[in-house]
């Protein structure tokens, strides 16, 4: 019997290409729609569901239909094929689906998705703040460099085991309680829940760390408090000198110390953070905020020097984060 999940939550139904447009940027983020079909009838069925960090959705298409989002830094999406066939370019990789198989598509490279008639896919869509979030705390380091999955989801029990949490979750919110759609708390859980298994699930460029757990050697204590200094202090001008006489020793051993425990120097990680912090605030900024100025918060007076250094750690450049806001 065909899995046609979140009934209960459908936005359209029997759509055409202009409402498969319109809905889809709704639920995930703008994008572009192409059909073989002359009269533009694709009898779309999209069921979608927002949790905040977190979107589930079910989208299914009676003809054959071409999906091709826009850039996006902002989230991840994970792509199930629950009947039929489809083909899915991302970058230079493609991949052919058949029931079961799952990709994970990286929104910052060229996307296009093309859907046989019939067949239904369910996406999940998660910020990928919170997935990053998640690594930092289960593996103890600070990720230097921006987050990558593997595009297929390969191993058979792994798979396994993202589909019974996409289960679970359809499960859970198909139940006739209307608090649930509404308890944020809640929601946050599950999307934390969510990023851990999507980060053990499949294999990406910090795998190595959480299967070793070298991210989790006891950090010594003046390397963590100026750690602490330093996200205290991160919109000021910071000297090396200031953050040895707050961490209580010599600039020379907690440079060690950085480079031993943290794999970088101070400045490496001020830069670090500062990028971080930048990311957010552009990722949660409305259009109309400037680049600039939100870089100037932070104590940087060079944007065009910070902005190589922010697109050599998330794969795009700020003003493409800002503009990538989704409308949903």
């Amino acid at each position: 019997m065909k899995y046609h999940p979140l009934t209960q939550y459908n936005i359209l139904k029997n759509g055409d290409i202009a409402r498969t447009v319109d809905v889809g940027g709704q639920v995930f983020w703008e994008n572009r729609c192409r059909a073989l079909s002359a009269d533009h009838e694709v009898g779309a069925e999209f069921n979608g569901l927002n949790l905040g960090p977190m979107s589930l959705a079910y989208l299914s298409f009676s003809k054959e239909v071409t999906i091709e989002p826009e850039f996006n830094d902002s989230f991840i999406l994970v792509q199930t094929t629950l009947d039929g066939c489809s083909a899915t370019w991302n970058g230079n990789s493609c991949v052919e689906t058949a029931t079961n198989d799952t990709l994970v598509i990286d929104p910052l490279l060229p996307t296009s998705v093309s859907l046989s008639p019939g067949c239904a896919h369910f996406v999940l869509k998660l910020e990928r703040r919170l997935v990053e979030e998640k690594l930092r705390t289960v593996s103890g380091c600070d990720p230097d460099g921006r987050l990558r999955f593997e595009f297929a989801l390969s191993d058979e029990s792994a798979r396994r085991s993202w589909i019974e949490t996409m289960r679970f979750l359809c499960r859970f919110y198909g139940m006739p309680n209307p608090l649930f759609d509404r308890d944020a708390a809640i929601h946050r859980g599950h999307a934390e829940m969510v990023a851990y298994t999507l980060l053990r699930c499949q294999r990406h460029n910090y795998s190595n760390i959480l299967d070793t757990g070298a991210g989790r050697v006891a950090t010594p204590r003046c390397v963590r408090i100026a750690t602490e200094y330093i996200e205290q202090n991160i919109k000021t001008n910071i000297s090396l000198s200031e953050i040895s006489r707050q961490a209580g020793v010599t600039e020379r051993t907690l440079q060690n110390g950085f480079k031993k425990h943290l794999g970088m120097s101070p400045s490496e990680f001020i830069r670090s953070r500062r990028l971080h912090h930048i990311h957010r605030e552009l990722a949660d900024a409305g259009k109309r905020s400037n680049v600039s100025q939100i870089m100037w918060r932070y104590g940087i007076s060079n944007p065009g020097l910070w902005a190589k250094y922010y697109q050599q750690k998330y794969g795009c450049y700020p003003a493409q984060t800002l503009k990538s806001k989704p409308a949903w």
